[in-house]
């Protein structure tokens, strides 16, 4: 497992540090009185052309570890006002968030449309400076990616994910019987016939004390953070990561992921979230599936109609219990509840959607009643 897990990090970059300075700036020209260009400055800018951060490194904007915006040009005498340097743009997903080596937080590329300046140009020589241009600013800065997803499947390795998304969406994920298959997370589009179209994240499968950063967890959690719904996949049958690990029920499962999130983040919890119980296939047909499915929906309503943990292991018990909108059996290779889970997908972001477009509505007008009164007191 340990050997996965390195082989996880070499694969998934979703942090970079790289070093960035701005253009120096042209001399000035005492006899005539030039000004030098300014240097050119650095900024991070968001692409769709650009998938993964590691392709970052491979620009041919980076030379020699740096990225180096073009410096200012000198004054002339046939041209007094030297000509500014060109800004250089570091394109990156969208999603990354820009800070120093410091953790100052510099800015956030969302779109495609955002753009940080993350290293200014020196200032063009002039009277006032001997004429001598100055250097452009240089510091080292970090890029965090977080996946920006409509939807983020989350579950322990194994747990049918990949399949899932296979199975819902365009995307197509390695599949394989055995753990740790996702050693990166991949991005599924879900296409319905009016044209509206919902991005799911299958993120690489937690461990238990992911919230610790074990088997990369804090790598992988934080992509929840920008996901708008949770949906959990969780094996109808036990659990079973290796020797290493004690075999789980699914709803042992359950608590644990519950619990892993809440321990990271624990706002996390308050995310729509979808359940889903995948690999009902394996199951026999009739009675087995039935009865199987049944005893997890009946010991999973009874605890979480009452939000009663006494019984649940003190080492699984979560402090909150997340709240599903929806519970599914599904089976991603017999194309079972697949169309279901699709449509509550849609459902459950739409109506989430309304009620936030409510809640700011509310306190527009809230605001504006507010700002009424106060011109009001000030007449």
């Amino acid at each position: 497992m340990n050997h996965l897990a390195r082989k996880a990090q070499k694969l998934f970059s979703d942090s970079l540090k790289i070093k960035v300075q701005g253009g120096t700036g042209g001399h000035g020209l005492p006899k005539f009185g030039g000004i030098g260009g300014k240097g050119g400055d650095v900024y991070i800018v968001g692409s769709h052309t650009v998938k993964r951060l590691d392709a970052v490194t491979r620009s041919r904007t980076c030379k020699v570890g740096w990225f180096k915006a073009q410096d200012g040009r000198p004054a002339l005498r046939t041209k007094l006002l030297g000509e500014p340097g060109s800004d250089l743009m570091i394109k990156v997903p969208p999603g990354v968030s820009v800070e120093d080596l410091d953790g100052q937080h510099l800015g956030e590329i969302n779109s495609t449309k955002d753009k940080v300046i993350v290293a200014m140009g020196g200032r063009g020589g002039d009277k006032f400076n001997d004429n001598q241009g100055f250097q452009g600013q240089r510091r080292a800065i970090k890029l965090d990616f977080k996946m920006i997803s409509d939807a983020v499947l989350v579950g322990f390795p194994n747990a049918g994910k990949s399949s899932l998304l296979r199975a819902i969406s365009n995307a197509k994920p390695k599949v394989a019987d055995y753990p740790f298959t996702t050693l990166r997370p991949y991005l599924g589009m879900i296409e319905f016939q009016d044209y509206r179209r919902i991005t799911v994240a299958d993120l690489p499968g937690l461990v238990e004390g992911a919230h610790k950063n074990l088997g990369l967890g804090h790598e992988f959690l934080k992509h929840i953070v920008r996901s708008r719904v949770l949906i959990f996949v969780i094996d109808v049958n036990r659990l079973d990561l290796g020797p290493n690990y004690p075999l789980r029920s699914p709803l042992e499962t359950l608590f644990i992921l519950n619990k892993e999130i809440e321990l990271y983040d624990d706002t996390l919890l308050n995310k729509p979230a979808i359940l889903v119980i995948s690999k009902v296939d394996s199951l026999n047909q009739g009675n087995d599936f039935m009865w199987k499915y049944d005893k997890f929906r009946e010991e999973f309503e009874k605890i979480h109609s009452s939000d009663d943990l006494s019984q649940v292991p003190q080492s699984l018990r979560p402090s909150k219990l997340i709240k599903f909108d929806e519970v599914l059996p599904i089976s991603a290779v017999n194309n079972l509840g697949v169309g279901k889970l699709k449509s509550v997908l849609r459902g459950v972001i739409d109506r989430h959607e309304e009620e936030a477009k409510l809640e700011r509505d509310k306190f527009s007008k809230y605001e504006d009643l507010l700002s009424l009164e106060n011109n009001r007191i000030s007449s």
